[in-house]
């Protein structure tokens, strides 16, 4: 098994090669905009608000901070931006790092409310790759998500304990990601052929994968230990369509932890 400091390597050297391509595809489209469009519409269950404080006599909104990790090029940070002040994101990819900043640039959003960096909060952190990371710019957010992301990472209860480490006192966490097989809708028997991105070594991408999916007790168990104390889990209504070698169709969840 490669050591986390190798994988993250080998998951930066994929989407650098890839960057171009990686969110092009047909599939990774409907994809993402299942999750974009869940995002915005639990967002009462994600539990952020943009409330108005009041001092003196002056009424403002009082800011709400969110994480993007494992960012991508954007898409949490775009379909939550709406509801945040501000925004930063963490990419082990420098190639993503840019398109997310360029992206956010050609929407007009200045740097000080959406900017990401290169980083891997899976190593320790006198290893990660961006001073940035141990700046108070990148800890105490009102948010935090990690979407379509955690199934990469080599030991996830790590980098969760690591990603709450960075909410504040009353701070929340969303992680998207893919069921077990046995969890999500489905009502056909799955096939003796292997349904998982990590079993199939013909995809591209399968070098890249740890996990096949998390159970909801696997999200119940990493999120407490790593010290919230209220804990959400819900499976998306409609399933997800992926190429048929890699099961064809999957769930999505989302899983939410509050300190």
């Amino acid at each position: 098994m490669a050591s986390k400091s190798t994988f993250g390597e080998i998951n930066k050297k994929y989407f650098n090669t890839h960057a171009d391509t990686a969110f092009k595809e047909e599939w990774i489209q409907r994809l993402m905009q299942q999750v974009s469009e869940n995002l915005q519409s639990h967002i009462d269950w994600i539990g952020i608000k943009r409330t108005t404080a009041t001092e003196g006599t002056a009424s403002q909104d009082a800011p709400v901070r969110m994480l993007d990790y494992a960012c991508g090029n954007g898409m949490a940070s775009q379909a939550l931006f709406p509801y945040v002040s501000e925004v930063r994101g963490i990419d082990v990819s420098d190639r993503l790092v840019e398109q997310y900043n360029k992206s956010a640039r050609s929407h007009g959003v200045p740097e000080s409310q959406m900017f990401a960096i290169e980083g891997d909060l899976a190593v320790p952190l006198t290893e990660a790759s961006h001073p940035s990371l141990g700046s108070s710019d990148f800890f105490q957010f009102d948010l935090i998500v990690i979407s379509m992301a955690l199934h990469h990472i080599e030991v996830p209860k790590v980098l969760i304990e690591r990603l709450v480490e960075r909410l504040n006192d009353v701070g929340v966490i969303v992680i998207v990601d893919f069921t077990l097989s046995q969890e999500g809708r489905q009502t056909q028997q799955p096939s003796k052929e292997s349904h998982s991105l990590q079993g199939n070594k013909d995809h591209p991408a399968a070098h890249t994968v740890m996990h096949n999916g998390f159970s909801k007790e696997d999200m119940d168990t990493m999120l407490r230990g790593a010290g919230c104390n209220e804990i959400g889990y819900l499976m998306l209504d409609e399933p997800s369509k992926v190429p048929a070698e890699i099961g064809g169709q999957k769930q999505l969840f989302f899983a939410r932890g509050k300190k």
